[in-house]
């Protein structure tokens, strides 16, 4: 990559939350800290800068104790034998509407977003 120069994630800037809803009834929303990486910014290319980021699932935090420990269990991170997530992105591509669109991979370790099937 001619052009390129690699950024470090500032962990004070940057946030990672999420919204899930719960029972159909209420929507529970929560983040996660402990994060580090780097975007790899191709100039010439932008499409092609690659992010890599690595989340610390022990900090997940829904602002309840007992959901947190719950979220943290075999039941769904499994915090102790996985304890961070990787979110990287590779490719973008032009769309209409929007001017880019990222092509995303997340895994913490074989954990997909829609199954959770660890390899």
């Amino acid at each position: 990559m001619s052009g390129a120069s690699t950024w470090n994630i500032d962990s004070s800037h940057t946030n990672v939350e999420f919204a899930v809803r719960h029972l159909m009834v209420s929507t529970v929303r929560g983040r996660l800290g402990g994060v580090a990486g780097t975007l790899v910014l191709d100039r010439e290319h932008p499409a092609n800068s690659p992010i890599d980021v690595t989340i610390d699932i022990a900090s997940v935090d829904t602002k309840n104790e007992m959901r947190d420990n719950h979220l943290r269990s075999g039941d769904f991170f499994e915090a102790e034998k996985y304890p961070h997530m990787t979110f990287s992105q590779h490719q973008s591509r032009r769309r209409r509407r929007r001017p880019v669109s990222r092509i995303r991979k997340l895994d913490d370790q074989g954990c997909d977003p829609s199954g959770c099937s660890r390899r």
